[in-house]
């Protein structure tokens, strides 16, 4: 690089993380966005403002059960070292879908 270079992100410190996860079929869609965004709001790093929500997408129709991504923002400086933040987000996913009789797909090996 011979010029100059602007980071547009070195200031901001908002970060979106993106999680996959399925469910059986035959779930309700409207019910895992609603238990995504409650897990998502579960977990302490979760951060959300106007410009920044945390979102839930169905994203299709897998080979054993319906897709979804559960998109959330943290603030970098809010990190603390050690954080296994897509792993926060599969424990407190995995915890309020059980917890609602909600199936995930098997997967066989």
């Amino acid at each position: 690089v011979s010029g100059r270079v602007n980071s547009w992100t070195y200031a901001d410190d908002w970060r979106r993380l993106t999680v996959p996860f399925s469910v059986a079929c035959g779930s309700d869609p409207d019910a895992i966005v609603r238990l995504g965004l409650e897990a998502a709001r579960e977990v302490e790093i979760t951060r959300e403002d106007a410009a920044h929500q945390a979102l839930v997408f169905f994203d299709g129709f897998g080979d054993s059960g319906l897709n979804f991504s559960l998109r959330v923002w943290c603030r970098m400086r809010q990190l603390r070292p050690g954080t296994g933040l897509r792993s926060d987000y599969y424990f407190a996913l995995h915890k309020k879908l059980t917890a609602a009789g909600i199936e995930l797909p098997s997967h066989a090996g």
